[in-house]
């Protein structure tokens, strides 16, 4: 079960069907443009694990990160160890993410080894502009939808169903309130 069906959700979602699961996304409005990737991303951050022109890994990075804050950020190091990964699987999945038609070929901002371009940091390759981005929301949709994840458009969860009713136990599913019927 996946509670969200933004970016993150929709890619967990298919991370968990790709590895056999039977999987469920529930959110609260219509999967395919909610939300704040809902009208696309012009832009992908901080791709540090890539393997082409990173000046720095996201270890280095979260060891600036704590020095600065005092904080370690377990979901952004989790995110910048698969960022590269995640910005290919998009592009699997149908989402235009290279200049293909050589629009800025020899141009600072392309990286002409992959044909990307580089978005704010024209210097090094961390941040990358995506050329179909508008459509990552609709790419993912479709893709849970061929994956045969269940979708549940409209449903807010409103509490966690652990094993046993334990609290901290196991999570076996969600209550779910219903914004069109009100249905629970």
């Amino acid at each position: 079960l996946v509670i969200g069906g933004g970016i993150a959700g929709a890619a967990a979602g298919l991370k968990a069907s790709k590895r056999g699961l039977k999987v469920a996304v529930v959110d609260k409005a219509p999967i395919k443009h909610s939300g704040c990737g809902g009208a696309g991303l012009d832009h992908y951050n901080h791709i540090f694990d890539n393997p082409i022109q990173s000046p720095i890994t996201p270890e280095e990075y979260m060891a600036r990160a704590v020095t600065k804050s005092g904080k370690q950020g377990h979901g952004e190091y989790i995110h910048l160890k698969g960022s590269w990964e995640f910005l290919l699987e998009l592009e699997e999945l149908g989402l235009p993410i290279r200049d293909e038609d050589d629009d800025f070929a020899g141009t600072a901002t392309r990286n002409e080894e992959t044909k990307m371009l580089k978005a704010y940091d024209y210097k090094n390759f961390i941040n990358v502009k995506l050329r179909g981005g508008q459509y990552i929301k609709v790419v993912q949709y479709y893709a849970l939808k061929k994956a045969g994840v269940q979708m549940y458009e409209r449903w807010t969860a409103t509490s966690i169903l652990t094993e046993g009713g334990k609290i901290g136990g196991r999570a076996v599913g969600a209550t779910c309130l219903s914004l069109d019927t009100g249905e629970m």
